[in-house]
């Protein structure tokens, strides 16, 4: 799979998504993170203007292999 810079889920721009991208989504939803543009967009998972807590749980059930 070619992974590419503007891989959704993959908030710290890695070759792949990881547990730490949920992190830093929820880090960003509580505050406690800002994010860049391409931050913004790549941790919008569901594609719906927003970065919510419902984006990290996906990234997070990606991660872990789920479908979803």
């Amino acid at each position: 799979k070619l992974f590419t810079e503007l891989q959704l889920g993959s908030v710290n721009a890695a070759l792949g998504v990881y547990i730490k991208d949920a992190t830093y989504t929820q880090m960003y939803v509580t505050k406690l993170k800002d994010f860049d543009h391409m931050q913004l967009y790549r941790a919008d998972v569901d594609g719906d203007g927003k970065v919510t807590i419902i984006d990290a749980t996906k990234i997070q059930l990606y991660v872990a292999g789920y479908k979803y």
